[in-house]
Parts: structure tokens; C-alpha cells; sequence
């Protein structure tokens, strides 16, 4: 019987930690969506310094990033991006997260980091949503020459 409460409290422990973590993280993402950028990554690190292993937490690295980068905040997003990708490739949103670097190389004016990546995209994912705004991107920066 002592047993069976013990177990009974650690398991409500547990759910109550993964509530707080789900509000911490629906929060952070109601305040990006509200374009609250700088509260929106005051939310998205407390998430991420408290729950690190939470299902969330890959995701909230990856809106962290997209945080920063609708803030204008190129080098802070550019750093997120890549924690965010360095995390797997098999995230659902590792695709678009290429896509968002290739921008912010851009903005940073690493048009070689950008030229390299957004290729790297469109082989790894020539059907993605947005192969053909990245497409549009390479030739914008490196345009094609035109064959005499």
C-alpha cells in the first residue's frame, strides 16, 4: 500500500510538471502569434532552461528562433536556428528551418552560407512548400548567367 502511494504522488508530480510546461510553452506561443516577440523569448528560454527534455522543448527551439527572427534579431536567430537544427533532422519543421536560415544568412549578408544551405534544401526537399520561394531566393543572390 505505501508503495502504491508513492507511485500515486510521483505520477501526479509528473503530470503537474507537464501541465505547467504545456501552459509555459502555449503561452510563449500566444505571445509570438500576438507579435510579442520579446516576451514571447523570455517565455520560450524559461521554457527551455525549466523543461529540457519536455515533448516540447524541440519545438520551442524552433519558435524561439522564428521569435527572433520576426523581432529582426538576425544573429540571436541565426544562433537558434542552429541549436535547433543540431538537435535532428527528423524534426517535421527541420525542412523549414532550413529555409528560415537561408533568410537570415541573407539579412547577415553571408549570401555563400545562404546560396549553400537553400541548395541544400531544394535536394533534400524539392517538393517542400517552399521550394519554389527558395528557388526565387538562390537566384536573387546568385542569379543564373544567360548562355550567349
Amino acid at each position: 500500500k505505501k508503495t502504491n502511494n508513492v507511485v500515486e504522488k510521483t505520477i501526479k508530480r509528473a503530470r503537474e510538471k507537464d501541465q505547467k510546461a504545456k501552459k509555459l510553452y502555449t503561452n510563449a506561443r500566444s505571445l509570438l502569434v500576438a507579435d510579442q516577440y520579446n516576451q514571447a523569448i523570455v517565455l520560450f528560454k524559461q521554457y527551455l532552461a525549466s523543461y529540457p527534455n519536455n515533448n516540447y522543448a524541440r519545438d520551442a527551439r524552433y519558435w524561439l528562433a522564428k521569435s527572433y527572427l520576426a523581432k529582426g534579431d538576425y544573429r540571436q536567430a541565426k544562433r537558434a536556428f542552429v541549436i535547433f537544427q543540431q538537435g535532428g533532422k527528423l524534426h517535421h519543421k527541420y525542412s523549414n528551418s532550413l529555409f528560415e536560415l537561408g533568410n537570415v544568412y541573407i539579412e547577415l549578408k553571408q549570401n555563400k552560407q545562404a546560396k549553400r544551405l537553400l541548395s541544400s534544401m531544394l535536394v533534400k526537399f524539392p517538393s517542400h512548400y517552399l521550394a519554389n520561394q527558395a528557388k526565387r531566393l538562390l537566384n536573387k543572390i546568385a542569379p543564373k548567367k544567360a548562355k550567349k
